[in-house]
């Protein structure tokens, strides 16, 4: 390769392009003695960050300035040094976040205004998806040299009336871009801008002066040249005619940057792709990186795929064996996960066929997607195994402690009231630090003081109360309620700094000072417990990239955008760009495809390859034609099965691009079971036979738990047994006794009702049938186990209605309900919605039977009516529903019916209605003359369901209860003296098979019946 001479070196992955481009660096320096004159050129920021520690190694000389940069570093430097000579200020690069919220706002000016959209409906314009899409059609507007003129004309011929509505928002954006950031530009400008300077600044003088040190500039190296975009591929054009020798370095059949428009044709036909002369192609023919195994898999998928104009390098033979290729199907994500754990660990171990132990830093697990690397990352975390997510950046607002501090923020600042669900959310958050059992301890603990007052408030009301003032005192003081002290301190501090002038940042600081977390999680970070370290690390560095967005905010935007800032970053999904390793220790690269561009492992673990997923067939920029509008300003015709085609290779070269990471070792892994199947990429490459891998963890935490399940199968194995005491004395976690579930003492053994011999035993009707079905059950909700839902508040709604509305209409049964409705609790706004339609059905069902019993000339004899029962050491108290007057059927008697209004969703069957203890306890109630009923025949009871799951089409349903014999009456009053005794008691059966352990039986029983120390 000679200077002046334009040139492609194209070679299979691990052939050796990057050495030989470090190679011939160098040998350029010996050359000219002056690092000025050659330059490598990197696809990403990361990429560039690795070679730059390689050219470190290889080139001992001191730099004079950058020997690697990014293509937009490099178009952005042409610009600044061009700014710098006229004495103007210089130019910042667009953030992803900034022209993401920059769109958004665009999107919304246009449809508030004159401009109405046809076939983009607001609905779609709206979502994140659009906003991503429209920013590619910037890029490809730049990159295409296409006006807004073009645009409209290119609509108009090819009938595509979406990219004319686009153009008045392109016009905004672009206004919105030059009034507020006159000096920012995105990465497609500032390549347009560049190209375009270099083109007019001639070869003299004033070059020295335009350009400065680049002006000196001979040979551009440039790496992965397939990764780069057709605006860097101007850029490169711009300087090669200026004389500038291009060494293009890479292969077409990796490429991952396809539909961010990534040039991988130009590396076939240099010359062309530059608008200059270029020699033939140099081509490498041996593979170094990896052995003759993992050669042989990415050989066979490069097959597959389209040449773009070159497939010489797909003959490169390896030039070593000895390589380790598994393939593997799991039935699930989480067993996949526990596989791919225990794998790795046994690489970090040395237990592989191989028996090297391989560092952390030296492993890498390939996802398809950002969003499952960051999942297969916390999981890999749980199962210790240390990751580094890089993927791509990080999207800030994902991390629970950034949002939590930015909706802190927006409180102190005044621009957001505290309303109960943002609270809820802090509550439960990192700054509140409480688990939702521990929220609902709080609110029953401030309702129940709360109570004392007259003016009864819902959860959510309390909570807005105490809330709205900060500096008021809670009632309470338990430990929950410290924690919302904490809170409130926390945000209190954020309002006094916001109230002296302080800017984002200060308000900021002021919040993550005034909590325990910085120095919790600084304890932690150290910790020999790999999650609790990982988590601890993870948190520390989102809390650092908030501080650092606001600094940079603070730097460049004017303060009346500060609110705008917080819920841009809030409302976001563009990853920060970074650089930043989630720590300093060694970990596992959990990341995309895209994210190995030029990096290597020894390990290679590559999931996801489901049915669906990968690959993703779905067509790119599926919203706005993109790839289609690239076609049509070209002038080439449509092709929608050549579209198909080429994201079908593009698939093949993620994957391609994947496998190919490996140095060593390759893992591929697939789910199978009744939902997913593994996609053909898996079935194409995978042998007949597949290995089968454990998904235990090589950990000691695992080891504890096979020991432990291996002493409860066998508690007289005294070796089991000394190494569990072993790992005791090291303070193994769960190795000790004392951990045990199952081996503590019974801490008490009173009876429920505290110890007397003769106690008064309270039986509730309602409560009985539950202690019939499992004694276990009732106990947890005697002691307050319950875990009330909404749907028994809203039957206490209906039956409040029933008893206080003026008449029985709809509108007046469901004004009732409306009433009070803010007394409930609901996680979400769907989840009311819909419990507020579920209660709407009911109410209409319940004004229908009310109405009809009106017309059939019943009569109320008596509502809510309460009673006492009392039989030896048992009181039953209770409350009738409503005890109806009906006519009998010949229309000269009235009969009593007791009525029970129910909202369960299931109807019981008539054996189960005859059976049915709650209303067999109401008639013995009128039997024992507790309801004052007049001189009339007891008709029996009945249970009025109203849920729509029961009633179907009917408007309501009746299931009815015989009138009690006395001989019923008698076996009842002996099965509640028989419950009263066992309900005193200190010890309560549990009714396994019948009860706990069915699917369709209500209770929290099923926790209580696990087995003891471990089960099996």
């Amino acid at each position: 390769m000679r200077l002046g001479e334009n040139r492609a070196v194209i070679g299979a992955p691990g052939s050796g392009k990057t050495s030989a481009l470090i190679t011939r660096y160098s040998a350029l320096l010996d050359e000219t003695s002056s690092d000025a004159s050659a330059l490598i050129v990197a696809p990403t920021r990361l990429a560039a960050s690795v070679l730059r520690a390689k050219l470190d190694e290889e080139v001992i000389a001191p730099a004079g300035g950058p020997r690697v940069r990014t293509a937009v570093s490099l178009a952005l430097a042409v610009l600044q040094a061009e700014r710098r000579a006229r004495g103007e200020l210089p130019l910042q690069l667009l953030t992803g976040s900034l022209q993401d919220e920059l769109v958004g706002e665009a999107v919304d000016v246009s449809l508030a205004g004159s401009h109405s959209p046809g076939l983009l409906r607001p609905d779609v314009m709206l979502t994140p998806g659009f906003r991503n899409e429209f920013r590619e059609l910037l890029r490809v507007l730049n990159e295409q040299n296409v006006d807004l003129l073009q645009l409209r004309a290119i609509a108009t011929e090819y009938d595509v009336s979406e990219w004319a509505e686009l153009v008045p928002i392109v016009e905004i954006y672009r206004s919105l871009l030059r009034s507020r950031h006159p000096l920012h530009r995105d990465a497609s400008d500032i390549f347009a801008e560049a190209a375009a300077l270099l083109q007019k600044i001639p070869n003299d003088d004033r070059a020295i002066i335009s350009l400065a040190d680049l002006a000196s500039l001979r040979v551009l190296l440039i790496d992965d040249l397939q990764e780069h975009t057709q605006g860097a591929i101007n850029l490169f054009a711009a300087f090669a005619s200026r004389g500038v020798t291009i060494w293009g370095f890479g292969d077409p059949d990796v490429s991952t940057g396809a539909f961010q428009g990534a040039a991988h044709r130009a590396l076939s036909n240099l010359g062309n792709a530059l608008g200059v002369d270029a020699a033939e192609p140099l081509i490498l023919d041996r593979v170094f990186r990896h052995p003759v195994e993992i050669r042989r898999i990415t050989e066979k998928l490069s097959r597959h795929i389209g040449t773009a104009g070159l497939g010489q390098q797909r003959e490169a033979q390896a030039e070593r064996v000895g390589g380790n290729v598994r393939f593997t199907r799991l039935e699930s994500q989480s067993e996949a996960s526990g596989a791919i754990a225990h794998y790795l660990r046994q690489a970090n171990l040395g237990l592989t066929e191989l028996k090297t132990k391989i560092d952390w830093s030296e492993m890498a697990v390939i996802c398809r997607t950002r969003s499952e690397a960051n999942r297969v990352a916390r999981e890999l975390s749980a199962a210790e195994v240390p990751t580094d997510i890089a993927a791509g950046g990080r999207v800030l607002a994902e991390h629970p402690i950034v949002r939590d501090m930015l909706f802190a923020s927006l409180i102190s600042f005044g621009w957001e009231e505290p309303d109960a669900k943002t609270i809820r959310q802090l509550l439960g958050g990192p700054l509140g630090g409480l688990d939702q059992l521990a929220i609902k301890r709080l609110l029953t603990s401030l309702q129940l003081v709360h109570g004392r007052n007259d003016d009864r408030k819902s959860d959510d009301q309390l909570l807005e109360l105490y809330f709205g003032d900060l500096q008021a005192e809670l009632p309470i003081n338990t430990r929950q309620s410290e924690a919302m002290n904490r809170l409130r301190s926390c945000l209190l501090s954020g309002a006094k700094s916001a109230d002296t002038g302080g800017d984002l940042s200060e308000v900021l600081w002021a919040l993550w000072s005034s909590t325990p977390l910085p120095n919790r999680w600084e304890k932690q970070a150290g910790s020999e417990s790999e999650p609790i370290a990982e988590a601890a690390n993870e948190a520390l560095d989102a809390v650092l990239a908030l501080f650092f967005a606001a600094a940079r905010f603070e730097e460049q935007e004017i303060r009346e955008d500060r609110e705008e800032f917080i819920r841009s970053l809030l409302d976001s999904t563009v990853p920060e760009d970074s650089l930043s390793n989630a720590s300093q220790r060694s970990a596992v690269t959990v990341t995309t495809a895209q994210g190995m561009v030029g990096r290597e492992a020894e390990i290679v673990v590559v999931t996801q390859l489901q049915d669906g997923i990968w690959p993703n067939l779905k067509s790119r920029g599926s919203i706005l034609q993109l790839e289609r509008l690239v076609n049509c300003a070209n002038s080439e015709p449509e092709r929608p099965l050549a579209d198909r085609r080429d994201v079908m290779h593009d698939e093949l070269r993620l994957f391609t691009q994947a496998v190919s990471r490996a140095k060593s070792q390759l893992l591929v892994v697939a789910i199978q079971n009744e939902d997913t199947l593994p996609s053909q990429f898996f079935n194409a490459v995978a042998p007949d036979e597949l290995e089968a891998l454990e998904s235990t963890r090589l950990t000691l935490r695992g080891m504890v738990a096979a020991l432990r399940r291996r002493l409860a199968s066998d508690p007289q194995d005294r070796e089991v047994a000394e190494q569990l005491a072993l790992l005791a004395i090291k303070s193994v976690p769960g190795a000790h006794p004392e951990s045990w579930y199952g081996i503590a003492p019974i801490s008490s053994d009173r009876s429920i009702e505290g110890g007397a011999e003769n106690p008064v035993v309270s039986v509730s009707p309602s409560r009985l049938e539950t202690f019939e079905k499992c004694p276990l059950n009732w106990a947890i909700s005697k002691l307050g186990g319950d875990n009330p839902v909404s749907a028994g508040e809203i039957g206490t709604l209906l039956h409040l209605a029933m008893e206080t509305a003026p008449d029985h209409s709809f509108d007046a049964l469901i004004a009732r309900v409306d009433k009070g409705w803010s007394m409930l609790s609901f996680e979400t706004e769907w989840q009311s919605e819909r419990s507020h339609k579920k209660a709407e059905s009911m109410a209409r069902s319940l004004s229908t039977y009310l109405r009809e019993f009106d017309a059939a000339g019943g009569e109320l004899f008596g509502a809510e009516q309460k009673f006492t029962l009392e039989y030896g050491t048992a009181v039953v108290s209770g409350t009738v529903d409503r005890v109806e007057l009906r006519p009998s059927a010949d229309g000269a008697n009235q009969n009593v019916l007791i009525v029970d209004l129910k909202t369960q969703n299931s109807a019981p069957s008539a054996k189960e209605t005859e059976e049915h203890l709650q209303l067999a306890m109401y008639q013995l109630a009128a039997a024992e003359g507790k309801l004052h009923l007049p001189s009339a025949t007891i008709d029996g009871a009945a249970l009025l369901l109203v849920s729509p799951k029961v009633v179907g089409a009917s408007a309501y349903k009746i299931c009815k209860q015989a009138p009690l014999s006395e001989e019923r009456q008698g076996v009842l009053i002996q099965k509640v003296v028989e419950a009263a005794a066992k309900m005193n008691s200190s010890t309560f059966n549990a009714e396994v098979e019948h009860h706990c352990t069915d699917d369709y039986s209500y209770g929290n029983c099923k926790l209580h019946i696990i087995r003891s120390v471990s089960a099996e």
